[in-house]
């Protein structure tokens, strides 16, 4: 297992959902991941691409430096070639966005779990690239724009 820095990993995460998607995870004591492109933010794992993509573009050169970084890009769309499944967790208990597009317009719940609970590896974003399709982890996003 890879652990993140803990000084920087809360203690919990939650995921917030409707009421009934709260039934099946409690009846069935499991949440289940969906596939990226299924997901109500239609971004949702594809957004990255296309920022890479825009980034290389525009401001990649011939220099040792650019094509490192160009195959990383690389590397990061054959690994994300295959099927992503997803299921999002938040560090924000109550959180209005979160309650507004995850948990039924604010009618559903927010479920607190504790982070080392998980049997799953968590992971530093900068170990990505060692993991490959098939496998789950926990991973903090951190979303950017580099305009």
């Amino acid at each position: 297992m890879i652990i993140q820095d803990q000084r920087n990993s809360p203690s919990f995460i939650y995921h917030y959902c409707s009421m009934e998607s709260f039934s099946k995870i409690i009846e069935n004591r499991e949440i289940w991941v969906t596939p990226a492109v299924k997901m109500n933010d239609i971004t949702e794992g594809s957004w990255i691409t296309a920022l890479l993509r825009r980034y290389a573009q525009e401001n990649l050169s011939s220099t040792q430096k650019d094509l490192d970084f160009a195959n990383a890009i690389l590397e990061f769309i054959a690994i994300n070639s295959y099927p992503l499944y997803m299921t999002c967790f938040s560090q924000n208990k109550d959180l209005l966005s979160q309650w507004r597009g995850y948990a039924d317009a604010g009618k559903g719940i927010s479920i607190g779990f504790k982070l080392n609970s998980f049997s799953i590896p968590i992971i530093d974003n900068n170990w990505i690239s060692k993991f490959r399709h098939g496998k789950y982890y926990l991973c903090k996003v951190q979303y950017v724009d580099y305009n």
